[in-house]
């Protein structure tokens, strides 16, 4: 987890922003099949987690969802 969310918005530009962005999109475009595979809800929470630690989505920490990691 360390490794993924490394500053790489400093390194990177906010390019990786719009990449993370773009991945979400996809997965909810394609969240119709139930069950998610794992691969892509891992994938989300990550991306949800790196976009909102750095400001570029707001932090809803009232939608019933708690996202617990180690800094």
């Amino acid at each position: 987890m360390k490794k993924y969310m490394r500053d790489s918005d400093e390194n990177l530009g906010t390019n990786v922003v719009d990449t993370y962005l773009a991945q979400l999109g996809a997965i909810a475009a394609g969240a119709k099949v139930a069950p998610m595979p794992l691969q892509q809800v891992i994938l989300a929470t990550l991306n949800i987690v790196w976009l909102s630690e750095r400001g570029f989505i707001p932090n809803d920490d009232f939608n019933g969802v708690l996202l617990v990691h180690a800094r």
